[in-house]
């Protein structure tokens, strides 16, 4: 048994140690070991410094404000050094051009992309909640060109209302119109009144300039308020044409049954 004093001369800096093959090992419970070069000296570990378990390594500047530089060998042009805030829960640590961390979220810039031609392929994943542990995307079934405006995809399958304010071309579009899908089905009332209140028009538009034949929302919206689509205000934009067609066969059906009438008198 014997005592280490190191550092600033006279100064003992712990009690009792015993040396053993390439070890000291301390006897005294819970005290500090503090190794204090005086002047210009340091401390030095020629080979890894290991910290062994649970143990945590606690670096403090002389200030005591929780920082810590980490620094490469003179001349090899970098510096990290740790910021000295509390970071909140989910932010990361973020460098900039000198070496400053600091804590942050992660932010991901936008830009408005309308001029590339290239393909964009839209990421997907198949969690609805929880976190995202991978995103896949479809380079052969779903892509976007932003030059062009054109999305690009194989199959498309409708479970409720679409509205498409342009032209969409695709190899094909499926509205699903299962009953297993539908609740509280009843049969349409006074279609041929509804319908012959409509008013079909000419016009021209005003975006592509061309000439098209149709309806107007709005006045679809004063016979027929089902069959139009809401912005997100509540404003007229569209007309969904697939759902008028039941009204029109409901329509024919009573002219039908009114003409049967009439030949059989």
């Amino acid at each position: 048994m014997r005592r280490i004093s190191t550092g600033i001369q006279g100064r003992s800096i712990l009690g009792s140690f015993v040396a053993e093959t390439n070890r000291f090992t301390t006897r005294e419970v819970n005290q500090d070991l503090v190794l204090e070069p005086a002047g210009t000296g340091i401390i030095r570990a020629e080979k890894h410094v290991k910290i062994n378990g649970t143990a945590g390594s606690l670096i403090l500047e002389t200030d005591n404000g929780n920082e810590v530089v980490l620094q490469t060998a003179s001349g090899s042009g970098y510096a990290l050094t740790m910021p000295t805030d509390t970071p909140a829960a989910g932010e990361v640590l973020i460098s900039d051009a000198s070496g400053n961390l600091t804590f942050d979220d992660i932010n991901l810039p936008v830009s408005n992309q309308t001029a590339d031609t290239s393909a964009y392929f839209p990421l997907m994943n198949t969690a609805s909640s929880g976190d995202i542990t991978g995103v896949s995307v479809s380079s052969s079934k779903l892509s976007f060109q932003p030059s062009s405006g054109t999305l690009t995809v194989d199959n498309i399958t409708v479970d409720d209302d679409v509205t498409i304010l342009g032209t969409m071309t695709a190899a094909s579009i499926v509205e699903t119109s299962s009953i297993a899908l539908k609740q509280n089905v009843e049969p349409i009332q006074n279609a041929l009144a509804a319908v012959t209140q409509l008013n079909g028009v000419t016009y021209d538009r005003r975006d592509t300039q061309e000439h098209e034949a149709g309806l107007i929302a709005e006045w679809v919206d004063q016979v027929l308020p089902d069959l139009v689509t809401r912005d997100c205000d509540g404003g007229v934009i569209g007309i969904k044409y697939t759902k008028l067609t039941a009204y029109l066969i409901e329509a024919v059906k009573t002219l039908k049954t009114e003409i049967d009438e009439l030949k059989s008198k």
